[in-house]
């Protein structure tokens, strides 16, 4: 889990550099009217997922984990706390193993209905210790990165990509929903051994 979460910090500082980059160099060009139409829309939830191949190392599933942005969440100047308001939901999720390196390359959230996985981690299972919620408000952490113990997620293909419905109880009992329909591409985060 540390490593994926300096991985999303890396992300999420990198975000915010651009941001702040596109945000300043957008000025240099604009009129100086207060009606400037905003040509990007930044949708309520952005959605990172990533596929990592055979992390478990089962032979037969391969894991995919995905980060669901919302709000206004950063990390402060010297990146040690989080700001803001907003919250990350992270899923980590076992699905099929892909059977060639075009197949990993070229996937979407699997659709159907995860239960709590075991040992085995198979697919069509999610694993609730791995996964965690990070919420802040009014740059106050209310939830820090707390892992789940129990839930379902299910996925049904739209035609705006997925429509992901997920119930979980947090560690301290707290139960949690949320629902996200929007795009599910997955980007290859594994090196060619891992897809078979």
């Amino acid at each position: 889990i540390k490593e994926r979460m300096n991985k999303f910090e890396t992300l999420l500082a990198i975000a915010a550099a651009i941001t702040l980059v596109a945000s300043c160099d957008s000025k240099k060009n604009d009129p100086v009217t207060p009606d400037t139409p905003k040509d990007v829309v930044v949708p309520e939830t952005m959605i990172e997922a990533y596929y990592v191949g055979d992390y478990y190392g089962t032979g037969t599933s391969a894991n995919v984990f995905v980060n669901f942005i919302s709000g206004n969440i950063d990390l402060n100047e010297d990146e040690t706390v989080y700001i803001g308001t907003g919250q990350v939901l992270c899923l980590d999720l076992n699905v099929t193993l892909p059977a060639s390196v075009e197949e990993a390359d070229h996937l979407s959230l699997p659709a159907g209905t995860y239960m709590v996985a075991d040992d085995t981690h198979a697919p069509l299972t999610w694993n609730p210790e791995e996964s965690y919620l990070l919420k802040v408000e009014n740059d106050e952490v209310i939830a820090d990165r707390e892992a789940f113990k129990s839930g379902t997620i299910t996925i049904e293909k739209t035609g705006k990509g997925s429509k992901l419905v997920f119930s979980g109880e947090l560690k301290s009992g707290t139960t949690f929903t949320f629902e996200y329909e929007g795009i599910d591409r997955v980007m290859s985060h594994a090196d060619d051994s891992k897809y078979s």
